[in-house]
């Protein structure tokens, strides 16, 4: 048995039994009434002689009220089970109709969406051969024109090339190459320039230009690069004018400068020439540590080294080592005193540019000495007497030079740097 019919059972029998239960109330009022009027009374026969009494009398009313009014209560109780279960058994038909309906009016919805979907699908892919046939024939047909373009530029061409070709040999000489760039580009070269774009565009060098490298974007390029190679070059020139026009500037400038001071003291006589040699005595007595190695090689030059300690002497008596540091200063003052003679104030400055240069070898010298004590190796001593008499020899070299330019009353500018340095300042 299905759920549907299962509520239609119960409904039955709960219906039956409120008509059982009806019908034995009536049946049980029925007996009371027929006992009330026509029923025998008790023998006296059997049962001893009492007053009568009626049946009716004899069975009380209440029992018979209390069967039928639980009765009536049940058939109303299941009356109203049975008016839901109807009512929702009704709901249940409309609710399962409408979603009949919308089930069927969704499906025919997808449905009609499928066909569209189709239809445009085949209309797209209709459209979408009928764009490449289209396409197709634009291509072909841009290739067809492109082809005619080609051969109406090479047929241009040939004529122009023809026209520009004066002696019909088939070839284009510089001449001609000249006077055809200028009826065609309107520019007029020169017979050097039109030579020049003939090497460029001959790709056979073979010294003429034939019709297949006869190409006026090609000689409009190239006479394009010739301009900016020409425009670059003027740049540089002009750019280096005017460096010349600064350094002129910058030169009367200088000059200006120079005769708006004092008048040179150019003063050269013995005394002045002395004095600038003796402005040498700073570097060469600072150099003579680096030349100590040579006596033990050259014994002859003691009394050279004899002669140079006496005034290192004097200067380490100064307390403090403030010896070398005063004459160092003072000989600063001499070189600023454009009063003295200018052949002494830049001998001065020159043998300070030497005292200063030695400490670049000493610096070295300590390094060295710091190193072999770090990694415990050992310089060998060829090495080191070498080293330390070619900063000597080298410094007595350059003093000797600068002493007999001084001796001839001449300015030693000989050496390269120092000598910039000490005309500069």
């Amino acid at each position: 048995m299905d759920s549907c019919s299962l509520p239609g059972a119960k409904a039955r029998a709960g219906s039956g039994l409120l008509l059982a239960g009806m019908g034995a109330a009536l049946h049980s009022q029925a007996f009371v009434a027929s006992q009330a009027g026509h029923g025998p009374s008790v023998s006296s026969t059997s049962m001893p002689e009492r007053a009568e009494v009626p049946l009716a009398a004899a069975i009380p009313e209440a029992p018979v009220q209390q069967l039928v009014a639980p009765a009536a209560s049940a058939g109303a109780t299941v009356l109203a089970a049975l008016a839901t279960a109807s009512a929702v058994r009704r709901r249940r038909a409309a609710v399962s109709k409408v979603f009949r309906r919308s089930a069927g009016q969704a499906v025919a919805t997808t449905k009609a969406f499928a066909q569209d979907v189709d239809v445009e699908a085949a209309e797209a892919a209709e459209m979408a051969a009928r764009l490449e046939l289209e396409a197709a024939q634009l291509r072909a047909d841009v290739a067809a024109l492109e082809a005619a373009q080609m051969e109406q530029v090479k047929k241009q061409k040939e004529a122009l090339f023809r026209s520009l070709d004066l002696d019909a040999s088939g070839a284009l000489d510089a001449e001609e190459l000249r006077l055809g760039i200028k009826e065609v580009c309107k520019v007029d070269l020169d017979e050097e320039k039109a030579k020049r774009l003939l090497e460029a565009l001959d790709t056979n060098k073979n010294g003429v230009l034939e019709n297949e490298e006869f190409c006026v974007n090609r000689a409009e390029a190239k006479l394009a690069e010739f301009r900016a190679e020409e425009r670059a070059v003027e740049l540089a020139k002009r750019a280096k004018e005017r460096e010349k026009r600064e350094q002129e500037l910058m030169r009367q400038e200088f000059e200006q400068y120079l005769s708006s001071l004092p008048p040179r003291n150019e003063d050269t006589s013995l005394p002045t020439r002395l004095l600038a040699v003796l402005s040498y005595l700073l570097p060469l007595m600072d150099s003579v540590r680096f030349g100590l190695p040579l006596l033990a090689v050259f014994p002859q030059i003691q009394p050279l080294f004899t002669a140079l300690t006496v005034p290192a002497a004097l200067l380490n008596a100064v307390p403090y080592g403030l010896g070398y540091l005063l004459l160092f200063f003072g000989m600063q003052g001499m070189a600023a005193n454009r009063e003295l003679p200018a052949l002494i104030r830049f001998n001065i400055r020159q043998s300070i540019s030497l005292d200063i240069a030695l400490f670049a070898p000493a610096l070295i010298g300590a390094l060295a000495q710091v190193a072999t004590k770090y990694f415990e190796v050992q310089i060998p001593a060829q090495l080191s007497l070498a080293c330390s008499s070619s900063v000597f020899l080298i410094m007595v070299a350059v003093i000797l030079y600068a002493s007999v330019r001084s001796l001839m009353g001449e300015l030693g500018t000989g050496l390269p740097y120092i000598s910039e340095v000490a005309e500069q300042s």
